[in-house]
């Protein structure tokens, strides 16, 4: 991120963990680049065997995108929460995101939150 001279959401209180999901907090994984699949994350997927993953977050155009193509191109099923998804470029950066996103992974790939409520409960 160097490149681009990203300074958000590196330090308290951006990164700040909620109470809900505190006793979660060992399968964090920090991530210096744009798409999650570090080492330490690829390894926590490996080993745990895990074959789908929901995305949500900042950055639908580049962050979600490129870890939702990485997902994609090693066989693991990436599923988009599209409205718990944001791109501080504005909605037209997001909107381009989920396009991009469902000619190349697949519209069925991109779902809405209460879609996957709907599914778990």
């Amino acid at each position: 991120m160097k490149l681009i001279h990203w300074s958000s959401l590196i330090h308290e209180p951006e990164t700040s963990i909620i109470d809900e999901l505190q006793p979660y907090i060992h399968n964090i994984f920090d991530k210096p680049y744009y798409s999650a699949f570090t080492e330490n994350f690829s390894s926590f997927i490996l080993i745990n065997q895990i074959s789908k993953i929901y995305l949500c977050g900042v950055e639908t155009d580049s962050c979600i995108f490129k870890t939702a193509i990485d997902s994609f191109e090693r066989g693991i099923e990436p599923v988009i929460i599209e409205d718990a998804c944001f791109s501080a470029g504005g909605q037209q950066a997001h909107d381009a995101g989920i396009f991009l996103l469902k000619r190349n992974i697949g519209k069925n790939q991109i779902q809405m939150s209460n879609q996957i409520l709907e599914k778990i409960s």
